[in-house]
């Protein structure tokens, strides 16, 4: 029998496993860089919410700065409880 070397046999099953090793790292690296460009376009996606959220929550605190404090003590002599001031101590 010749040498293992001159059998075409093992030089197709050698290219062939060749093809499919490169493939598949071909395969891999198209993966991965999908992968990486729906990372950047998450990472750009929660930018922005959190850029709307920022201005939600300064709404917010504004609103809150224009509305009076709630009043728990009447201003009378000698100083009594509002309804609000009583539901509190209840």
């Amino acid at each position: 029998m010749g040498e293992w070397y001159t059998n075409p046999v093992v030089w197709i099953g050698a290219i062939t496993a060749l093809v499919v090793v490169g493939r598949v790292v071909f395969l891999i690296g198209a993966w991965k860089g999908e992968v990486n460009a729906d990372r950047d376009t998450f990472k750009k996606f929660m930018a922005e919410v959190g850029q709307k959220l920022d201005k939600i929550h300064d709404r917010i605190d504004a609103i809150f700065e224009r509305l009076p404090p709630p009043r728990l003590v009447a201003s009378e002599n000698p100083l009594r409880l509002t309804t609000l001031g009583k539901s509190i101590s209840d």
